[in-house]
């Protein structure tokens, strides 16, 4: 559980499970973190004012009905449904909620964070949290990229326009 839930860099967290990461600035004391999500605390302090991104998993995530943010994408899995939510211009979560379905595409929703403390990622050792610079592997000839799919992609480059 302590790999899962303070992956020693970005890299990790995403090997060992789904994981959404959200640009942040450090607040206050440096214990808590300013995110299109709101404040979220920090499970190690960092600069006040700095910049760094934040690793939220999905099923920490909440759904409200109402709201400012947009279902884009919803994935039904019998046991549980992840949804893919527009934040802002800039931010996209994946959102992990047990059972059937509560919402269909185009809902206008509250995304609510309800996990523990997060780690931080791209900070400065002086700040207190891990500095970490990530560069993503090329993928093998003719692998499938998730990131594509999430991205509204098929994997042959075609865009997704409905499902």
């Amino acid at each position: 559980a302590e790999i899962y839930r303070h992956p020693a860099d970005r890299w990790v967290a995403g090997v060992v499970g789904e994981a959404n990461f959200l640009a942040a600035v450090g607040t206050g004391p440096g214990t808590a973190a300013s995110t299109a999500l709101g404040a979220l605390a920090l499970v190690e302090p960092v600069a006040a004012g700095s910049a760094f991104e934040v690793l939220v998993r999905p099923e920490d995530l909440d759904l409200e009905p109402g709201g400012d943010a947009v279902i884009e994408l919803i994935e039904f899995y019998g046991h549980d449904t992840v949804y893919v939510v527009r934040i802002d211009d800039a931010t996209t979560v994946r959102v992990r909620a047990g059972a059937a379905p509560r919402f269909v595409r185009h809902d206008q929703v509250t995304v609510r964070y309800v996990g523990p403390a997060v780690v931080a990622y791209g900070t400065s050792e002086a700040g207190g949290a891990r500095s970490v610079s990530v560069d993503p592997l090329p993928a093998p000839s003719g692998a499938t990229s998730v990131h594509a799919v999430e991205a509204g992609m098929d994997p042959g480059g075609e865009a997704i326009t409905d499902r």
